[in-house]
């Protein structure tokens, strides 16, 4: 009886606390100073090391690392990939582990574990995560797009995608998907799926060959495509897509990593070739259509991730360190560079083992 009655009052607590999301959140017009940045640290998951959650404070100075496993008494498992401020919660996406982990932005206590396999057959490796009006959206590699309400802090059901979906964005209430056919090239697509009645249509183009990620900006899409590999293993193709609300497709410029915040678009170019190719940092004004050097990399060893902050026009690039034979390590403990947007570094912290995701933390007027 008492069981019975603790399990209720737990769950009635979870529901009220998943409640309090504020749904018609927009960082845009409430956010007042950002706070600080979570790096989701991937891991490795051949070598066996778990995920695990970074915080950094600008305002304390300080970091916090394995911040989820110190709240919450157990570890995130294998391959985390993706993080996702949105009201009160920090959702975080662990791929190999099949899980989104809901957690109060604040303490980093868990409010719920929810696993794709609940879904069925559609359910599968979850990979990125969107947010809006009070749904955030989980693609996955099965195929479909797991739809998350944020007051119940449960799945409500799946929408269509296409071939391996990966990255994702949301303009005029469509959920665009990147469909990166997991580089096997003949099934890259987007999807454009209608929030409002679930319809997905497949959009292809001879440019989109292996989209992993999806941006938009004055009405236009900016697709990174990670393109493929020529006959000795070496990457080709890779870049930035911008796709016009004609549906107009170009190729914009090299890249293998984008963010974008704003007007600017911030891009790194550091494809895997023999010889190696030095990697280049680049920021465009996408009013003005100029192209201008953001940093020299001198501060990196070899690139892990980029984010831009529209908040506090911060840039943040994650780093492996180097290793024992003069090449990155993939089993220690990375870095992260915050930089203003002019490209002035400003500070450097400690990480986990391959940093991959970045989001920022902010307050509120």
């Amino acid at each position: 009886m008492k069981k019975n009655l603790f399990l209720g009052i737990a769950c009635l607590l979870a529901c009220v606390s998943c409640s309090e999301d504020e749904v018609s959140y927009d960082p845009r017009k409430t956010i007042q100073v950002t706070e600080g940045a979570y790096i989701i640290n991937q891991g490795n998951y051949y070598s066996g090391i778990s995920g695990t959650l970074t915080y950094h404070s600008y305002t304390e100075g300080t970091t916090t690392q394995k911040a989820f496993a110190t709240a919450n008494g157990r570890a995130l498992g294998a391959t985390p990939n993706d993080g996702l401020i949105y009201g009160g919660k920090l959702y975080i996406v662990v791929s190999d582990e099949q899980t989104v982990e809901i957690v109060d932005r604040r303490t980093l206590r868990s409010v719920r574990q929810l696993r794709t396999s609940t879904l069925g057959e559609k359910g599968g490796m979850p990979r990125k995560a969107v947010a809006q009006d009070g749904k955030v959206y989980v693609s996955m590699f099965s195929g479909y797009v797991a739809v998350i309400d944020t007051a119940s802090c449960s799945f409500t059901g799946t929408l269509q995608a296409g071939s391996y979906p990966e990255g994702m964005t949301i303009l005029n209430n469509n959920l665009y998907v990147a469909n990166s056919d997991y580089g096997n090239v003949t099934n890259a697509s987007l999807s454009r799926i209608n929030l409002s009645t679930g319809e997905s249509t497949l959009l292809r183009d001879s440019c989109i060959i292996n989209p992993v990620a999806i941006s938009s900006y004055n009405g236009n899409l900016y697709i990174l495509d990670s393109g493929t590999y020529d006959a000795n293993w070496c990457s080709v193709e890779q870049g930035v897509r911008k796709m016009t609300a004609e549906g107009e497709v170009t190729r914009f410029c090299e890249g293998t990593f984008m963010a974008l915040a704003d007007n600017r678009l911030y891009t790194i170019n550091c494809p895997y070739t023999i010889p190696a190719t030095i990697p280049s940092y680049w920021v465009y004004d996408l009013d003005k259509g100029t192209k201008e050097t953001f940093i020299d990399g001198t501060d990196v060893v070899t690139p892990c991730a980029i984010a831009a902050d529209p908040v506090s026009d911060h840039v943040i690039i994650t780093s492996y360190v180097k290793g024992e034979y003069g090449y990155a390590d993939y089993n220690a403990n990375g870095y992260a560079l915050l930089y203003d947007k002019t490209g002035q570094k400003i500070s450097r912290w400690t990480t986990g083992v391959t940093p991959c995701g970045i989001c920022f933390s902010s307050t509120k007027k």
